[in-house]
């Protein structure tokens, strides 16, 4: 996913088993009490990827926020690293039928959950949701069903198709804060999914900020810079 070969930051991440997924989680390093709710960022990774993958895009956010990154439900291939997907495609950005919708409730069930499993509480006012590749196609379906639980968006290169453009279309987003980063060299082609994704959102009145980089299907320091500089300011802390 990214342009180094060094891999993501895992340090001060545990592994969470037994629920709904199995997650990384990285614990806010600031908390006066347990009791009380910390912002919190649902970070979701690509197809062929997995949970530790996704915290290559977050080593800039305040260290203030608790970060999940759950693993994706089905195999992918047996990379002995691990190699998941969220759904089964039909082609890039088009789910099987009932694939999406089967993911979408383990997902929405892990989030309900989190404050058990991770034994923080979330700030359900300021609980976030991105991810790369399909998982920007899952945070926008998340947002879609349940626009009214999440305060913002993240989604880096990711597919886009009529599928999601109905669903932002019939969600009352207007004003919803998304941060969308795409790269001009990616093999799913800026005009048909990173512009795309961005006209509908300025159509539907969403609060857009939309990133391109000279990149292929992946991030670079730039972008993972730009989208903590979008995130941090939102953020609110006791």
């Amino acid at each position: 996913m990214s342009q180094e070969n060094n891999g993501p930051d895992l340090s001060g991440t545990n592994l969470i088993e037994g629920g709904p997924l199995t997650y990384l989680l990285r614990l806010p390093v600031i908390r006066t009490s347990t009791e009380n709710p910390v912002p919190t960022l649902i970070m979701l990774h690509g197809r062929g990827a997995n949970q530790g993958d996704i915290y290559e895009l977050v080593q800039f956010v305040d260290k203030r926020v608790m970060i999940a990154a759950p693993r994706a439900p089905l195999l992918h291939s047996d990379d002995a690293r691990g190699s998941f997907m969220w759904y089964e495609n039909v082609q890039p950005g088009i789910a099987k039928p009932g694939s999406m919708e089967t993911a979408l409730e383990k997902l929405l069930k892990f989030i309900e959950e989190l404050d058990q499993s991770a034994g923080v509480a979330v700030d359900r006012s300021q609980l976030y949701i991105g991810g790369f590749s399909q998982g920007a196609a899952m945070s926008f379906a998340a947002v879609s069903a349940y626009p009214e639980k999440f305060a913002g968006v993240i989604a880096h290169s990711g597919p886009f198709s009529d599928q999601q453009e109905n669903r932002l279309r019939k969600a009352n987003l207007r004003g919803k804060p998304f941060f969308v980063a795409h790269g001009t060299n990616d093999f799913l082609n800026i005009d048909e999914h990173g512009r795309r994704t961005a006209k509908v959102l300025e159509e539907i009145g969403a609060d857009l900020t939309y990133k391109e980089y000279p990149i292929a299907h992946e991030s670079s320091l730039e972008s993972r810079g730009d989208l903590a500089n979008w995130l941090n300011p939102q953020l609110k802390f006791d």
